[in-house]
């Protein structure tokens, strides 16, 4: 295969750029757009990467050294921005806009970032980020396209395989963000992997879906890129549009897309998954996949499903599982071994050249069918946390191979050691069984997962004692059913203080991102405790949790046929026995794909589809109902 040689993203894409320049590397049409605007082919990706490569070599960055992207929406300018901060001899460091400003100060000073690439003004960024010590470069982007700018000239630095490719912020369990460092060589080795794994050829379109905050969007970007295929950036209304997304996946004729499964269960729900089109790959990630929503995805799309797992520390994916077309393929045991229905795909075995295996308190392996701690160990495994070599050292293992796999060394880690051979301890609960399959079983540790996304429990309990109103709190994901979790805060007040949850809710906002802020805050007399005085987190996970995470407003009882049904599916969707006309669907609970849930029950009830937009602008049941009606009835018209 032709991108075995690469030993660097850089020399990946220059590869796709020479062999086929003028094939579309970046697809960004939608319908009704000039196609001679929205697409770029790989000469112009190249050509106008080197002009922020250029300008940001001028400006002094580094080997190594992190540039941060802040660029809002996922269009053509979001991976070209990467591949000119890679050309340059930086990392690129993704920022979530939307984030409270205190938490992306400590990403950058954490970091040590001095340079930052926008689309926006760089006025509005200094005003935010409080601070002159970031040089701000606002891209060029369609600009350069329309006015066809030509690139600089002379050479930019050498990328060593070594070098870093980018740095992700996770969430930190003593409050603070970990930056996880990734070189090229461990980001190459997963792709060659991938394409080796999936047949990925220049003939292959992938969505570009997931926010680059998150590692699941570097395989969605690089991946086609290194086989010569098609980048297209997903349309903001599709991002969180199940409906949208889909009607995208059709036109753009996408082959490989990626989701977590609460959003796959929304995408079936929602009855729009297209079926003998190009696509022929789903991909699961982020949190367990049950059986019944990865059979009904192979039914309903005829396509292959397959489940990934692996955590940033250790490049994207460490795992897989792929579902068989028949019971005769050999992948694996290829039944849920008579768990039922509501049994957990596994998660497979280890990619290429990595070594996954269960082990005890002392890092040594499991046998079969017992449980332990995944340990992962590879070429895939990041540098470690910036500027944090004592999380590092407590993280990653030193290593070396034996008869049965795994040598534990004595000590403390030290990151880049005589050996250089290190494990990574993941904290994720595992059993292997006799099948060689890798199954999940859950962590060993406070680390939460919802809606796909990791979230430290420490991270939200640290903002929250920040507020005057709560002196012990505990943060618990809880199920809800077909793979659904709501995150939510129990805490305690001190003697006479008002828990306040609209008051802690709007506190917690400005500190935690959008992801790592509960769906509901429960105030509690006391919170249960365990007889050494520690937080029974597995008591609170029977305790009632029915209040919104702001009070309800005094509101009647639904008025009319419309929002007398509409009431009904928020009622199944939010789990109440009741709601008032006047609620907030949002402050009820309410969140992201929960929204998605709403959109497809309301389809079914009342056939007619609503945007997600035009759902999150008009959440109280009587405006909501008011839409639906309105929609019913442009429908009766148009019909006529």
């Amino acid at each position: 295969m032709k991108a075995k040689s690469a030993e660097t993203l850089v020399e990946a894409v220059r590869r796709s750029v020479s062999t086929q320049p003028d094939r579309i590397a970046i697809d960004d049409r939608s319908a009704g757009g000039d196609p001679a605007t929205a697409v770029l082919t790989y000469r112009q990706l190249w050509d106008l990467s080197s002009v922020l490569a250029h300008r940001l070599v001028a400006a002094g960055v580094r080997l190594d050294e992190p540039v941060a992207l802040a660029l809002d929406g996922r269009r053509r300018w979001l991976p070209l921005a990467m591949l000119g901060v890679l050309r340059a001899g930086g990392c690129y460091l993704p920022l979530n806009p939307r984030d409270p400003g205190r938490r992306l100060r400590s990403m950058l000073r954490a970091a040590g970032v001095r340079h930052l690439v926008t689309q926006a003004s760089p006025v509005s960024w200094w005003e935010r980020l409080g601070a002159d010590t970031v040089e701000i470069h606002r891209i060029a982007g369609e600009a350069a396209a329309a006015t066809g700018e030509r690139p600089p000239q002379g050479a930019l630095p050498e990328v060593p395989p070594d070098a870093l490719a980018y740095v992700l912020f996770t969430s930190g369990s003593t409050g603070e963000p970990k930056g996880v460092e990734i070189s090229h060589r461990a980001a190459m080795h997963h792709m060659r992997w991938f394409l080796k794994q999936f047949s990925v050829s220049s003939s292959d379109a992938v969505l570009q879906r997931t926010n680059l905050t998150f590692d699941a969007s570097v395989w969605e970007v690089w991946v086609p890129w290194v086989a010569g295929g098609r980048l297209v950036p997903a349309r903001p209304e599709a991002s969180r549009d199940p409906v949208a997304l889909m009607q995208q996946v059709a036109a753009r004729e996408i082959t490989l897309l990626q989701a977590v499964p609460s959003f796959w269960s929304a995408i079936l729900e929602s009855g729009h998954l297209p079926r003998g089109r190009a696509l022929r790959a789903l991909f699961s990630g982020g949190e367990a996949l049950p059986w019944s929503l990865a059979r009904g995805l192979a039914d309903a799309s005829g396509a292959r499903v397959h489940n990934l797992y692996g955590p940033t520390e250790a490049t994207i994916d460490a795992t897989h599982f792929a579902l068989a077309d028949s019971e005769a393929e050999s992948d694996g045991e290829l039944l849920d071994d008579g768990v039922g229905e509501e049994g957990w795909v596994p998660i497979g075995r280890a990619i290429d050249g990595v070594w996954a295996h269960p082990v005890d308190q002392q890092l040594q392996p499991v046998t079969a069918g017992v449980e332990g701690e995944l340990l992962l160990a590879g070429p895939t495994l990041a540098r470690g946390y910036r500027g944090q070599p004592r999380a590092t050292a407590l993280s990653f293992r030193p290593w070396a191979p034996s008869a049965d796999g795994f040598t534990s060394a004595d000590g403390p880690a030290a990151v880049g050691s005589a050996t250089g051979l290190r494990a990574y301890r993941t904290g994720d609960r595992c059993l292997l069984g006799d099948d060689d399959l890798l199954r999940y079983q859950g962590r060993i540790d406070q680390q939460l997962k919802v809606r796909g996304v990791r979230v430290e429990a420490g991270e939200i309990e640290a903002a929250a004692h920040l507020h005057p109103a709560v002196s012990r709190c505990a943060a618990l994901a809880l199920e809800e059913g077909n793979g659904i979790s709501r995150l939510v805060l129990f805490y305690e007040s001190p003697e006479g203080v008002d828990p306040a949850p609209g008051q802690v809710a709007a506190a917690l906002r400005q500190r935690l991102p959008e992801r790592s802020r509960p769906d509901r805050l429960q105030p509690l007399t006391a919170l249960p405790r365990l007889s050494s005085g520690k937080i029974d987190r597995r008591a609170l996970a029977t305790t009632g949790w029915g209040s919104s995470v702001t009070p309800a407003r005094s509101s009647g009882p639904p008025e009319g046929e419309a929002e007398r049904a509409l009431a009904a599916v928020w009622c199944a969707v939010l789990g109440l026995d009741r709601v008032g006309r006047l609620e907030d669907f949002m402050d009820l609970g309410g969140h992201s794909v929960l929204v998605l849930r709403l959109q497809a029950r309301i389809a079914k009830r009342f056939g007619v589809e609503l945007p997600v937009r035009v759902l999150m602008s008009q959440r109280r049941l009587a405006q909501m109902a008011l839409v639906v009606e309105e929609a019913m009835l442009d429908a009766v018209t148009a019909a006529t």
